[in-house]
């Protein structure tokens, strides 16, 4: 008599693995496997989109003032700035200028060196809060971000030439 390495019965596909198991597959386990691929190519395509800097800095025409704390080595220089029309423009041109990609995992950026922690004051009162660090990890609205590094340096030397003496 022969033996058959598949066979269909009704729903069930049977066959024999190569190290001699059973596997069996029906249709439900077909489903389940469809829905694991589908929330891994999520979860790849949550941290690999990028998102846009409107998302990360919100509002930004609208901010009135900025107060800032600026870590390194331990050391905490606390200053605020309040910007000009033109200010505004150049403060959008230094977010805007990068990609901005989700990250997974802690939100506490401010122990890995260099940091720039930034709140934002808008002309309505409200405030919000973006951090960033040296190695261009950004924490806005709760949600981590990763983007160049160049943009840490950017709004530190930018914040620096429009602080008052």
């Amino acid at each position: 008599m022969k033996q058959r390495l598949f066979g269909h019965y009704g729903l069930i596909r049977v066959g024999i693995c190569l190290k001699g198991g059973i596997w069996i597959v029906t249709k439900r386990s077909i489903y389940l496997y469809i829905l694991i691929i589908v929330i891994a190519f999520g979860f790849l395509a949550y941290g690999l989109v990028p998102v846009s800097a409107q998302t990360v800095v919100a509002n930004i025409d609208e901010i009135d003032s900025i107060s800032f704390d600026y870590l390194s080595d331990g050391e905490v220089t606390h200053d605020s700035i309040r910007l000009k029309e033109e200010d505004q423009e150049e403060l959008a041109s230094i977010v805007h200028s990068a990609k901005y990609n989700r990250q997974y995992g802690s939100k506490n950026i401010r122990n890995d060196g260099k940091a720039l922690l930034l709140t934002f004051i808008l002309k309505n009162n409200e405030n919000f809060q973006m951090d960033i660090n040296d190695k261009g990890t950004v924490v806005s609205h709760h949600k981590k971000y990763k983007t160049n590094k160049i943009v840490y340096d950017k709004l530190l030397k930018w914040l620096r030439t429009k602080k008052p003496s």
